[in-house]
């Protein structure tokens, strides 16, 4: 008898029209929340009332953090791709289905079961498929029935009713529970914050009047009053003001601390991890990578739930207003594993060698605009090779051919006469002689290479000689100190240093 009537109320209550249009919504009540506010709706929601519980959620969903941390968990749901296949065949019709509006609400609904502890979805099939949450002030878990009112003891029940879904999150009261203390801590230290900054970050005034005026004193103060909020002092002048600071939290850091921690929290408790969204003190790239892993397998059990409320939920209502689902499924694709771009192509390059890869790969993987011409690979860097055609394997040279001929050494003591100093040596000599003579400036002969000033030389020679700089000199000089030197550089077929007489000292 009573299923009967229930069955009886839901069926004129969905003659009425859609439920969700016959509930009489209120302004949130965004009072000041503290702890004591939050465990007050706590204990209210454990005995089957979660109004001011939801209440709560919705004041500190404000929260940049929170919110973020949230859109995190809903975006690789709504954006994973997920399909419908029956016998592994897509069936296009209900493929352009889950691309609607409709569909995301639907997905996006779903996922914050999750966050909130619960959700029902109203379906309506007026125009092809659309879908209404139900305010969650107004769901009366303890009886299974959509208040009209917020906190009424009657209502519509929302089980078993063909146009309602019912979706109850993992968590009884979602997972926002957890981050209510550390966003109401943080709003408190934030107020803390500003006025430390009020305090201490703003010069203090202090006006002096004369203690027998009290005119001035009045004038005094309602200047000090409009020019500004810093904070003022007016004394008379033969009086004296102390102003002590607290130095104790220097210059904000631990307030700046405190608010590190709970956005650390914060995050934990909906991605499991902070680096992903927060760069932490330590940002070594395998910390990071363990982080990813953590909040890639929270994903992946986001889409295992998602799935398990489309499939039994969702398809058999679907089914029953006759869309074309009988034997499918919903899906979301197998997620490989991600790398980056520059990863990417370097295995690409190397695949790129062993087997053959069409050049649409390149242009469509690395969104590289395609040439007029159909473009195709690049072969040694210069030559292009057109699509679905093999350039002609290198083959080595044969023992016939002739072979370039070789580059005549040139010495050094030649090179310096013609000119070319550094045009034909080896690349480790040149890099060596180059450095060698840009080190020296040009000076004369006579001074530069024999014993003596030249000034005062035996010779004669003045400032104003330019004699030409003798390299054989220079070479045989440096000869003497170096027995490792190589003279062939420096002297012609027919010059020959004379017998080495000893090592110098120092």
């Amino acid at each position: 008898m009573a299923q009967r009537k229930k069955d009886t109320q839901t069926a004129t209550a969905t003659a009425k029209g859609i439920v969700v249009n016959q509930l009489v919504i209120k302004t949130l009540n965004r009072q000041t929340q503290s702890i004591d506010s939050w465990r007050t709706a706590l204990k209210s929601a454990d005995n089957g009332k979660r109004t001011l519980l939801y209440n709560l959620y919705q004041d500190i969903l404000i929260d940049p953090v929170l919110k973020n941390a949230i859109g995190k968990r809903i975006r690789p749901i709504t954006n994973a791709g997920l399909t419908f296949t029956v016998d592994k065949k897509e069936i296009p019709e209900i493929n352009d289905l889950v691309k609607t509006k409709a569909f995301r609400i639907l997905l996006k609904e779903i996922m914050l079961a999750k966050m909130w502890g619960i959700t029902v979805l109203e379906t309506s099939y007026e125009k092809l498929f659309d879908v209404f949450s139900i305010p969650r002030t107004h769901i009366n878990t303890a009886k299974n029935l959509i208040a009209i009112n917020e906190g009424d003891e009657t209502g519509i029940p929302y089980l078993d009713d063909p146009f309602l879904i019912a979706v109850e999150g993992e968590d009884r009261f979602g997972e926002i529970l957890a981050t209510c203390p550390y966003v109401i801590y943080k709003r408190g230290n934030f107020g803390d914050w500003a006025q430390f900054a009020e305090l201490f970050g703003m010069p203090f005034r202090l006006g002096k009047y004369d203690a027998f005026d009290e005119a001035s004193r009045l004038q005094l103060i309602e200047a000090l009053d409009k020019a500004g909020s810093a904070a003022y002092a007016a004394v008379p002048k033969n009086t004296d003001l102390e102003y002590i600071a607290n130095n104790s939290t220097g210059d904000g850091a631990l307030y700046n601390n405190l608010r590190k921690a709970c956005n650390e929290e914060i995050l934990i408790a909906i991605l499991g991890q902070t680096m992903t969204t927060v760069q932490g003190d330590k940002g070594a790239r395998s910390l990071g990578e363990v982080h990813q892993e953590v909040e890639g397998g929270i994903h992946a059990d986001d889409r295992i739930f998602v799935e398990t409320i489309l499939n039994t939920e969702v398809l058999p209502r679907l089914e029953a207003r006759g869309f074309k689902v009988s034997g499918g499924t919903f899906a979301y694709p197998e997620l490989g594993e991600t790398i980056s771009l520059k990863d990417r192509i370097t295995i690409d390059k190397q695949l790129d060698t062993i087997v053959e890869i069409e050049p649409d790969y390149f242009y469509e993987t690395y969104g590289i605009p395609k040439p007029k011409d159909g473009g195709g690979k690049k072969v040694n860097g210069d030559q292009s090779q057109e699509p679905g055609k093999q350039q002609p394997p290198l083959t080595p040279p044969k023992e016939g051919d002739k072979k370039p001929p070789a580059k005549e050494k040139v010495k050094l003591s030649d090179e310096v006469e013609t000119g070319h100093v550094l045009s034909d040596r080896p690349v480790d000599q040149k890099h060596f002689w180059k450095g060698f003579f840009d080190f020296f400036v040009a000076a004369s002969g006579s001074g530069a290479l024999k014993v003596g000033n030249h000034l005062t030389n035996s010779e004669g020679v003045t400032l104003s000689d330019t004699l030409t700089f003798s390299d054989q000199d220079f070479f045989k000089r440096f000869y003497d100190n170096r027995p490792d030197f190589d003279q062939s550089y420096c002297l012609k077929p027919d010059q020959q240093f004379p017998k080495r007489m000893g090592k110098r000292s120092g």
